[in-house]
């Protein structure tokens, strides 16, 4: 799912994550954009070599939702 689709789930990963024992050890979110992309290895490297269960979860808004909150703003502003 892009984040743009309802899901009971949205949100929840997490939570979800945590319900079937994972540890926030190995249970990392990061944020996909270029500025993060050394952190984000470090993290991709740190649980490759991790002998054991982790999740990492990338977390961004969906471009198409961006784009329709950046116009709905714009849209606001113009009518101040």
């Amino acid at each position: 799912m892009t984040g743009g689709q309802d899901s009971a789930g949205t949100n929840k990963f997490e939570a979800i994550c945590r319900g079937l024992g994972m540890t926030d050890e190995h249970l990392k979110v990061v944020v996909p954009l270029p500025k993060n992309m050394p952190e984000i290895t470090q993290v991709m490297r740190d649980e490759i070599n991790y002998r054991g269960t982790s999740v990492i979860i990338p977390r961004r808004e969906c471009m198409q939702t961006l784009q329709r909150h950046l116009k709905q703003k714009k849209a606001q502003e113009a009518k101040q």
